[in-house]
């Protein structure tokens, strides 16, 4: 009996080892040169990226769950019809721990993670396996993918049907046209794929090759492409989208496509130009996608089935006049801002002051990130509402921070309270960008402040206002100049400080979230252009403001101008160029001038 018990304890011991040598024997070393235990079989298998996601879908491998692409609220669209029952536990590069955990996972795809934090806290749940670095060749990827997955066999077979369909397509379009340009339109205009891009790698398979004007070394795209210097994204084929259909750059692209620059390209001139799907070609890609690529041009090179002209019909009425929108929207931000500034400086007695001292750009700033990350907000409309809606609560609290039972409210304790409120949402807004990162690429572009990328809805309805807000500012001038001379002095000649300093505060929450709304933060025009005025006309309020007004939709318009010509065919944030501009000035006044005698 014990021989035949000692028979059983070996075998025992025999089958425990042979189980877990085949769940854990296998050894990987990811590209971040970390050596990770993987199960030789894994059955319950996040993946983090979109390439992960792509690539088990092209190995038919089972996914358990996998976050939203990179400027999407959803799984790639080109996936849908694979992956749209997967659950979605993030977005794009940042997954919620809580959910990670919840799936209780055996093996985590975390390909293109940048952050190290992020990662160490996802090993900590389950065996995490770095599958790629940002800008490798999506095919090595996909080999690293299959290896780690235990499917390599699976991956070489596909990898021949692609290249099979590859040298189809290579054959078919050899006598044809060959230079192939590839575009996404962002916020900020169109910026061109560089030349190791995920599509460029899969047209360069299928024999075609990029435009002289596109041959930068690199796997993301290029700067965005002034909208007078479209050439630059010109070839004998254009194939452009956005990576969201239904965000703000495709509504920018559609209007942008009846300018008279993009009709009179090369491809548009002789229809050879497609709207694609953005994040399937300007995206990190994948074997599905690539193959999704090679139908695409199969499907529009070959075939034939080309984007006709008549389609821009609808959009050319509404666009024709795009530069009249973009002037009279330098205009009355300008304006805006510069009456706005006048105000604070005149109110405050700082002659440096300006309209984010309350708060009011900080306010819209959280209310926009708020938007893009709890409500998915991906329109230019959408920003302007938000942000309109920011600036107002930023008055009240700054208002109901600053009241006294007492006495009336001073210009010191307006100052004090939006000091301490803009400090209070860049810390809230801060917080909510680093908890969702995805957010970041769509808050970056509106917080650079730019006329490139106005919606008309917002500024047809915005003008009327902000013109309204200028006038009554004029109105106020009187009350204002007799605050100047003390509460006490105000009361005995009848007027009522709180009540004036209400009013002022209402009139520059209205003309600074305006022109924030519509534009985005543009910094500097509120100091500039009323610390020039006061200069030029020191006796006269009303001179000053009416004189302010004009500097500030001047200036704007110069600087927006510059902003178009100086890093041409690229186009540099018109906040810069003020900065640019109005900094040697206000030293040199503040150098040779009493910038303190008004006051």
């Amino acid at each position: 009996m014990s021989g035949l018990r000692c028979v059983k304890w070996i075998l025992c011991i025999f089958i425990v080892f042979f189980y877990y040598s085949t769940v854990w024997a296998r050894v990987i070393v990811d590209v971040s040169n970390q050596s990770v235990n993987v199960p030789d079989q894994p059955q319950r298998v996040i993946a983090l990226s979109e390439l992960d996601l792509d690539s088990m879908m092209a190995l038919n491998y089972p996914v358990l769950a996998t976050t939203a692409g990179r400027g999407q609220t959803a799984i790639p669209a080109y996936l849908n019809a694979q992956a749209a029952h997967i659950p979605l536990i993030g977005g794009f590069a940042s997954p919620i721990l809580d959910k990670v955990v919840a799936y209780q996972p055996d093996l985590i795809l975390a390909g293109g993670v940048p952050d190290a934090n992020l990662l160490a806290q996802l090993k900590q749940i389950a065996p995490t396996v770095v599958t790629f670095r940002p800008g490798e060749p999506w095919a090595d990827a996909f080999k690293r993918i299959a290896q780690v997955l235990n499917r390599e066999t699976n991956a070489a077979a596909f990898m021949e049907r692609y290249t099979a369909q590859a040298l189809q397509i290579k054959a078919l379009v050899a006598q044809g046209d060959s230079r192939v340009s590839i575009v996404r339109w962002s916020a900020q205009g169109p910026a061109y794929m560089l030349n190791d891009s995920f599509a460029s790698l899969v047209l360069r398979d299928a024999g075609l090759s990029r435009p002289l004007s596109q041959q930068e070394a690199g796997a993301a795209h290029s700067l965005p492409v002034n909208m007078d210097a479209l050439t630059q994204i010109d070839a004998d084929w254009l194939f452009l989208g956005a990576l969201n259909p239904n965000g703000q750059a495709s509504e920018l692209m559609q209007a942008s496509m009846a300018l008279p620059q993009f009709r009179q390209l090369n491809a548009v001139q002789t229809n050879h130009f497609v709207v694609v799907d953005g994040a399937l070609w300007t995206g990190v890609g994948g074997p599905m996608a690539a193959m999704a690529v090679l139908a695409d041009v199969q499907k529009h090179m070959n075939a034939g089935d080309r984007l006709s002209s008549i389609n821009l019909k609808p959009i050319v009425q509404t666009a024709q006049n795009s530069i009249w929108f973009r002037l009279l929207a330098a205009v009355v931000v300008g304006c805006a801002l510069a009456v706005a500034g006048s105000l604070m400086q005149t109110l405050t007695r700082n002659p440096l002051a300006e309209p984010g001292l309350l708060g009011i750009q900080a306010g819209a700033a959280l209310l926009v990130v708020l938007a893009i990350v709890v409500w998915g907000v991906d329109s230019r409309l959408g920003f302007s509402l938000f942000a309109g809606l920011g600036s107002f609560l930023s008055c009240l609290l700054v208002l109901l921070a600053a009241k006294s039972t007492r006495r009336a409210d001073s210009a010191l304790r307006l100052i004090l309270a939006g000091v301490a409120l803009s400090a209070t949402f860049h810390g809230l807004t801060a917080a909510l960008l680093l908890s969702q990162p995805s957010g970041l690429d769509q808050f970056r572009f509106w917080q650079l402040g730019s006329l490139a990328a106005l919606d008309r809805t917002a500024l047809l309805i915005s003008t009327p206002i902000l013109l309204a807000a200028v006038l009554f500012a004029f109105i106020l001038i009187k009350p204002l100049s007799v605050l100047m001379l003390g509460d006490d002095v105000a009361h005995s000649l009848g007027q009522r400080p709180a009540l004036t300093r209400f009013l002022l505060v209402a009139v520059v929450s209205v003309l600074s979230g305006g022109a924030v709304a519509l534009t985005g933060p543009i910094a500097f025009l509120g100091v500039l252009a009323p610390f020039i005025a006061r200069h030029l006309m020191p006796m006269s309020l009303f001179k000053q403001f009416g004189l302010s007004a004009l500097l500030g939709a001047v200036i704007l318009l110069i600087s927006d101008a510059l902003a178009q010509i100086v890093s041409y065919p690229f186009e540099t944030p018109v906040s810069v160029v003020l900065a640019f501009l109005g900094a040697p000035l206000m030293m040199a006044l503040a150098r040779w001038g009493n910038i303190w005698k008004q006051y």
